[in-house]
């Protein structure tokens, strides 16, 4: 039974990175084509480090869910040494996770855990896709969610500079 279950999981993930991939290339196809899109991805090829960070917030903002690179590059760039471009970036991916990533209403779940595919698990049915790539996002969004604090957050506030210790505390 245990091992039909981590099978079952298994399966599940693989079809939920390759649906994600293709949200994620569908969502870059739409940007391309959208006349604000090509602005966003202009910046991130061509801006500074600050419209870089603004233009990956807003392509955040326009699509979570398609976006779990975008947010992997945006805790990417708060892990750079310039403390100016950490401080932008670190106030955008704060202000995202608060304001548009996570729900007080639901608790992020590792995929294996997620509750309506343990429902989904025990009845041996089919899983919609919309489920799937849901529960793939938010087990993401949970280890990009502890990336940031542990990775990003919680070192800084042992910076040498007071002004950014206070500032990861205030963070947290």
């Amino acid at each position: 039974m245990i091992q039909d279950d981590i099978t079952f999981f298994s399966n599940l993930y693989k079809q939920a990175e390759t649906l994600q991939k293709a949200k994620e290339a569908e969502f870059y196809e739409k940007l391309q084509k959208d006349k604000d899109g090509k602005f966003y991805l202009n910046m991130l090829k061509q801006g500074t480090m600050s419209d870089r960070i603004s233009a990956l917030s807003t392509i955040i903002q326009k699509d979570p869910q398609s976006s779990l690179s975008y947010i992997q590059n945006l805790i990417g760039m708060s892990k750079k040494k310039n403390r100016k471009q950490v401080e932008v970036a670190i106030n955008q991916l704060r202000d995202l996770f608060c304001d548009t990533l996570l729900h007080d209403d639901r608790k992020l779940s590792p995929f294996s855990k997620n509750p309506e595919l343990l429902l989904a698990a025990k009845s041996r049915g089919k899983v919609d896709n919309a489920l799937i790539l849901q529960a793939y996002f938010e087990h993401h969004l949970k280890e990009l969610y502890s990336d940031f604090i542990i990775g990003v957050l919680k070192p800084m506030t042992h910076d040498d500079l007071e002004f950014y210790r206070k500032f990861s505390l205030n963070a947290l």
